[in-house]
């Protein structure tokens, strides 16, 4: 009886261990590029094959997208709505007329509320942000790196004080003023924080999955490069 809960024990103990060439494998598995640097640079530096320059472009590319499927969103509510107006005075149903107005009113205001300002320098400066924050929260998020468990920005939040940066160092990193980051920019800002956080939350799984489950906080402090 004995003897077996040891064997059990033992073959847990090896199902945890790893080497590095296994490690290397499994963040070479993940298939997203974006996903898999971004993964390296704040889990596993030694194992980037781009740069943090590199990452901040495919970022970009990533924030101007939703930028323009934002900006799309708002032009066709508003030619929806300046048709639904038209409508309105041309049908014989007034009454389903004048609904499909107001439902076309409700699309409007919220597709306003989420557009974002227009492509411009800030935007650059905003992806430079996220990544160099990323970088600041390396030590607090390594703790995280190969457990099986789900990254949050809570994750940022040590024992010894928060890391993540204040709305003011966010704007001086847009190189704008306090105002016009809450005004226009936070939002932007904290969309392309949460999709790194994103990316890194999948990579994660997708790492851990090749590696054979969640490995203990022992091995992964032992692959981290600080």
């Amino acid at each position: 009886m004995e003897r077996s809960v040891m064997e059990r024990q033992g073959q847990r103990s090896r199902k945890g261990r790893h080497s590095e060439e296994e490690i290397e494998a499994a963040i070479l598995g993940v298939p997203d590029e974006f996903s898999r640097e971004l993964f390296c640079l704040v889990f596993r530096p030694c194992a980037m094959r781009t740069s943090s320059r590199d990452i901040e472009k495919m970022l970009l590319a990533r924030v101007l997208k939703e930028c323009k499927n934002r900006s799309i969103d708002l032009v066709v509510a508003r030619l929806t709505y300046s048709i639904s107006q038209i409508e309105l005075g041309s049908v014989r149903n007034a009454s389903r007329a004048a609904g499909a107005l107001e439902r076309q009113r409700t699309i409007l205001e919220f597709a306003q509320t989420r557009r974002w300002p227009s492509p411009r320098l800030e935007y650059r400066n905003l992806t430079w942000g996220v990544v160099s924050e990323l970088i600041e929260c390396r030590a607090s998020l390594g703790r995280c790196a190969f457990e099986d468990r789900v990254l949050s920005h809570e994750d940022c939040m040590p024992a010894g004080g928060p890391v993540m940066r204040s709305e003011l160092a966010r704007a001086r990193a847009l190189r704008i003023t306090w105002h016009a980051y809450h005004k226009s920019w936070k939002e932007p800002y904290e969309w392309a924080f949460g999709h790194c956080f994103d990316a890194l939350r999948e990579a994660n799984r997708k790492v851990i999955r090749r590696l054979g489950g969640a490995v203990s906080a022992t091995e992964a402090a032992g692959w981290r490069t600080p």
